[in-house]
């Protein structure tokens, strides 16, 4: 996302606009060549609007998830209504997104044009970046201590890796990687009663001696991800 060359004002004013700091920055207009001013969150103000927005986004997601989950696995996994179900709740999550987002920034009184400058500016900050990017990562629930032991959560991890290398051959695009990959969770919650997030958190606990198996997986997933139009 980049904006071309950043260029900080020596004389850079600070301002309050409503409960978020924020100044301006000014960058050169590649088509004038002369310098255009904008308006940005503070690092400090970015950091408590993106966190803010996440934890609403997750305060939406779970309740969604759980009733699509219902849903979905009412459907055969080959069929055209399950593929439906997919799709139609990544619409779903881009709805709670733009939710979410919308509600955050009427609270703490702030332009939506200045927050999508800030996302756009702070991209390039390798401490920032991800706090744009977390947006649409839900925050994991709080869930009781694992009843998982280390062998099975080793097994459940290498069948998801597994049976994710061997569709890797039928994944075309994005849409059939989201496809793959809750087949695949699904056929993990048939044989073991367990939802993904519970093998995450039980991966967590072992993570010291299953660090190689997570990192094939995301090793595969991201060589999926590079072959598709992965865009959100």
């Amino acid at each position: 996302m980049s904006l071309g060359k950043k260029v900080f004002s020596a004389a850079a004013a600070m301002f309050l606009a409503g409960t978020a700091g924020a100044f301006y920055w000014r960058t050169l207009n590649p088509e004038s060549e002369s310098f255009i001013h904008k308006k940005i969150l503070t690092p400090d103000s970015y950091k408590e609007i993106t966190s803010a927005i996440r934890s609403r986004f997750s305060s939406k997601y779970w309740p969604e998830l759980k009733a699509y989950r219902t849903e979905r696995r009412r459907c055969h996994p080959d069929s055209a209504e399950y593929q439906t179900s997919v799709l139609n709740f990544q619409k779903t999550i881009k709805r709670m997104v733009e939710e979410s987002t919308n509600e955050i920034l009427k609270e703490f009184r702030v332009n939506k044009d200045v927050f999508e400058e800030s996302v756009n500016f702070y991209d390039s900050d390798l401490e920032l970046k991800e706090y744009g990017e977390s947006l649409i990562k839900p925050i994991n629930p709080v869930l009781p201590p694992t009843k998982l032991s280390m062998n099975d959560t080793n097994t459940i991890l290498q069948y998801y890796s597994n049976n994710l290398k061997d569709k890797n051959s039928d994944i075309i695009d994005f849409d059939e990687y989201l496809v793959i990959t809750s087949q695949i969770e699904d056929e993990i919650y048939r044989n073991y009663r367990i939802e993904i997030e519970e093998v995450t958190n039980a991966f967590e606990k072992y993570k010291d001696h299953l660090e190689d198996v997570v990192e094939s997986m995301k090793m595969q997933t991201s060589s999926i991800l590079a072959s598709t139009d992965n865009s959100f």
